[in-house]
């Protein structure tokens, strides 16, 4: 666990030693504060958040392979991965440390976004519980997007290759459940979209299955992150 957290702790305050996080966190906030502006009164003029959360998986297509193509790719180009792997911590730490410190900067966006939540306080009545549940599935979402761009980003030494593996593999997972009527067993591939689960938070429902879902796709592309990782050895 101490070597998680140090690696975790390396990989958050790196990112912010160059203006590229700055970047995308700013332009994640700039969209989704114009989504939230644009989405503020709708049925009936009743102030609510949930039309912004339906959009936001779409800037997560963009924002995590950004945030996480460099997390592996850029060691191996640069062939510091090499010497990570000769020190005393684990595959699965170094890849569990590179997912915590993303996940961290990915769940500081999003929290950055709680004045639009005061602003829903102040301008209507809002079911504090939906709103509670719509940014634990939003986390748990980004948790499981992280995990897919560490994965991608472990299986090359190119960043721009990582990027669009992730954003093509997101795209999949996101858009799947609009492709029903075109795919056979539709109920198969509808649970393995995003849409179905993430819907249920929005509505205010946290069920178990959607938990599972989430946290068992994070684990799935951890571990694949792992052997690819312990691969280099053999």
């Amino acid at each position: 666990m101490i070597n998680i957290i140090k690696i975790a702790k390396k990989e958050f305050r790196s990112y912010f030693s160059s203006p590229a996080a700055y970047i995308i966190i700013i332009l994640f906030l700039a969209l989704t504060g114009w989504f939230f502006t644009n989405t503020l009164f709708i049925d009936g003029g009743q102030a609510e958040l949930r039309s912004n959360f339906s959009l936001i998986p779409f800037l997560l297509l963009f924002f995590v392979p950004a945030l996480t193509m460099k997390m592996i790719a850029e060691e191996k180009k640069s062939g510091t991965i090499e010497l990570l792997t000769t020190l005393p911590v684990t595959e699965n730490e170094i890849i569990t440390g590179k997912f915590a410190g993303s996940l961290g900067i990915l769940v500081l966006a999003i929290v950055l976004t709680l004045p639009n939540i005061l602003t829903i306080g102040i301008l209507g009545d809002p079911d504090w519980g939906v709103l509670f549940s719509g940014y634990l599935g939003l986390i748990l979402m980004g948790s499981a997007f992280t995990a897919i761009g560490i994965y991608t980003s472990s299986i090359t030494d190119n960043q721009i290759i990582a990027f669009i593996i992730s954003f093509f593999v997101l795209f999949l997972l996101v858009m799947i459940s609009n492709l029903l009527v075109f795919l056979p067993f539709p109920e198969f591939f509808d649970y393995l979209g995003v849409n179905s689960h993430y819907s249920n938070f929005l509505k205010g429902v946290v069920d178990s299955r959607d938990l599972i879902y989430f946290l068992s796709v994070t684990a799935f592309f951890l571990f694949g992150a792992s052997k690819s990782l312990e691969s280099r050895k053999n």
